[in-house]
């Protein structure tokens, strides 16, 4: 059991035949019990200082580790976004190749249609040119036709013109 200065203080000690100075002992007992209690108080110091440290260490240990968490997490969500946004980018990439191939397949679809359209304006064309020709050319004949009826028939009529007159 450790001693208290008021163990050391109040110690008795037994009374001898030229045993040491009574006064000097007392003295020197006060003396050790001073810097017991001393050296106890330090102790106590010391003792709530080391908890207060340790208290202090704990409390670092817990900040760490939730930084060391929360760069963690970080760095998880920091990944997470990546491949969400490589994902999204890989979407969007597909998203364009299938609209372009809509859009092309559209293209030619509507080519195709223009293509059919102008082989019919054509077919058209081709018709309106081939009876435009027989047109004038049924036109020319019967012009060709009126010429020659007409230089058969201006001297009959300039006969009975004449006789008319007459």
């Amino acid at each position: 059991m450790p001693l208290t200065p008021n163990d050391i203080e109040n110690h008795k000690f037994d009374v001898r035949m030229r045993g040491y100075d009574r006064v000097q002992v007392n003295r020197f007992l006060g003396t050790i019990a001073e810097e017991s209690a001393s050296l106890i108080a330090q102790k106590r110091l010391l003792e709530e200082e080391r908890v207060d440290l340790r208290q202090q260490l704990e409390r670092g240990a817990e900040r760490e580790k939730k930084v060391q968490d929360t760069i963690l997490a970080l760095r998880e969500l920091t990944e997470k976004m990546k491949d969400d946004a490589r994902r999204e980018g890989e979407l969007i990439v597909r998203e364009s190749r299938f609209m372009a191939s809509k859009i092309l397949e559209e293209a030619r679809f509507e080519a195709v249609k223009i293509e059919g359209q102008i082989g019919q304006l054509r077919m058209e064309r081709d018709t309106f040119d081939d009876r435009l020709r027989m047109l004038l050319d049924e036109h020319q004949r019967l012009l060709i036709q009126r010429r020659q009826d007409s230089d058969v028939h201006a001297p009959l009529e300039f006969r009975a013109r004449v006789a008319v007159e007459q």
